[in-house]
């Protein structure tokens, strides 16, 4: 008999156990993104060319920030729509850096910080994009998951 009660409480821990465990699994996040608003702006510059290229900072529409690392979502793609629209619109072939933050306040620090880089080297010409000019555009659904 005292062997039958012990086994019964070993089973009722191992049945506790395996229970917590399926509850850990169920509470775990599937999805490991954040929807949150993004704010972003592009620098673009060729090594051919003398101009560097500022967009105008604005919202990333449906992006997604990773919530462990921080890092944007699908950020080469956004990267790409810049040089695809600096390369059809200027001459050279562009390299294109995506900067973005959830703060905007933090962002337009790093603007003014970024141009005024550009700025200092006499041999630069800055030219800054307007909204109207560029804008980046929403990743298409299929992309976006």
């Amino acid at each position: 008999m005292l062997f039958e009660t012990i086994q019964g409480k070993q089973m009722i821990k191992h049945n506790l156990a395996r229970l917590i465990l399926f509850c850990a699994i169920l509470m775990w996040p599937l999805n490991n993104y954040a929807q949150k608003t993004v704010y972003a702006f592009g620098f673009g510059t060729s090594f051919n060319d003398s101009t560097v290229y500022l967009s105008a900072i604005q919202v990333l529409p449906d992006a997604q920030v990773q919530k462990k690392t921080g890092f944007l979502k699908h950020r080469a793609s956004y990267t790409s729509q810049m040089k695809r629209y600096l390369e059809s619109n200027y001459i050279g072939h562009e390299t294109c850096v995506l900067f973005f933050s959830t703060r905007k306040e933090k962002l337009e620090k790093k603007y003014i910080k970024v141009r005024r880089h550009a700025q200092r080297n006499k041999q630069q010409t800055v030219k800054e994009l307007s909204s109207e000019e560029f804008r980046f555009s929403a990743l298409p659904k299929a992309e976006n998951h």
